[in-house]
């Protein structure tokens, strides 16, 4: 039960992480959704956080967003 919940927080955690990053993206609607399960999904390629910091980083330069790694791992 404990791990069930706990993979549902960080599921949510990410989701809310890529909804933020797609508001700063200028995504809305469909779009920001998409890429919210696309940050959710990116966190099942290795234990840990790591991937998924590394996939939202890339994003971020892609697309020249004024954000940090402290600021995202702050958020």
């Amino acid at each position: 039960m404990d791990q069930d919940m706990e993979f549902r927080v960080h599921a949510r955690r990410d989701k809310l992480l890529g909804l933020w990053l797609a508001e700063h993206f200028g995504l809305s609607g469909d779009d920001a959704k998409a890429y919210a399960i696309e940050v959710v999904d990116s966190n099942f390629e290795k234990p840990g956080d790591e991937d998924l910091i590394e996939k939202v980083m890339g994003d971020i330069a892609e697309k020249n967003a004024a954000i940090d790694e402290k600021e995202l791992r702050a958020k």
